[in-house]
């Protein structure tokens, strides 16, 4: 493969991801208020609690999980409500509100520049009739949100409008509705939700996947490990999105 001068992302690698944040942290916001009428108190009043009660369970079953002294029969009831918390759609509104906009503005940052070091690799990708990207365990769309507004940018320089087709393998199916609500606010899928399609898959098993999720990956012109990736190394309850 050949490799072009990295001159260019040398001089960009100082600036920071903050440059993307105040664009997505709009964004997100415009995703949070088709998710939940945040304009209501009682809704907001709620939303608020439940942060608050969840974030409490959270760091105490972490901290538990963690120490020395961990014995799992303790923390059943800790973790079984977790669990439960995590079922609500307010758990997800507050990940979106507390994670997506820097987990966007990171990917953003770091998809650009990457596409500037591989000679001719944005030419090759807008020169796609259809574009297709796969994301793996990215139920709340964070990847996907960042790479198609760095894609379009591009390409709107160019002249070019591209047609972009999503499909989103998670095993978490609480993120589907989540998922297509967010990228729904995306120009690319405003009104063109049938582009989006969502998988339920364990992508920890390779041995269970089924045909449709392997044909998603291979035909793939991009695919997006990002949220895999961090929930498999996060560990399961602590820090991760599921």
């Amino acid at each position: 493969m050949e490799v072009a001068d990295d001159s260019n992302y040398t001089a960009n690698n100082g600036q920071s991801i903050h440059n993307y944040e105040a664009k997505f942290i709009i964004f997100y916001y415009q995703a949070i208020r088709k998710l939940i009428d945040i304009e209501d108190r009682i809704n907001a009043s709620y939303l608020s609690r439940y942060f608050n009660i969840f974030e409490k369970y959270l760091n105490h079953f972490c901290r538990k999980k963690h120490s020395a002294n961990f014995k799992e029969n303790i923390d059943d009831d800790i973790s079984t409500m977790v669990n439960l918390l995590k079922d609500s759609l307010y758990y997800r509104v507050a990940y979106v509100y507390k994670c997506s906009a820097f987990l966007s503005s990171a990917v953003a940052f770091h998809f650009e520049n990457s596409l500037k070091m591989v000679s001719g690799c944005l030419q090759r990708l807008l020169k796609k009739k259809s574009l297709k990207i796969c994301s793996l365990g990215g139920g709340p769309a964070s990847d996907i949100v960042a790479i198609v507004t760095i894609l379009e940018s591009l390409a709107e320089k160019e002249g070019i409008l591209l047609d972009i087709r999503v499909t989103v393998i998670d095993f978490d199916m609480r993120w589907k509705n989540t998922c297509y609500t967010v990228l729904s606010c995306l120009e690319q899928f405003k009104k063109a939700t049938w582009k989006i399609n969502f998988i339920k898959e364990d992508l920890t098993n390779t041995k269970s996947y089924t045909s449709k999720t392997t044909a998603a990956i291979q035909e793939a012109d991009i695919v997006s490990m990002v949220m895999f990736l961090s929930e498999k190394y996060s560990g399961k309850n602590c820090g991760s999105k599921s």
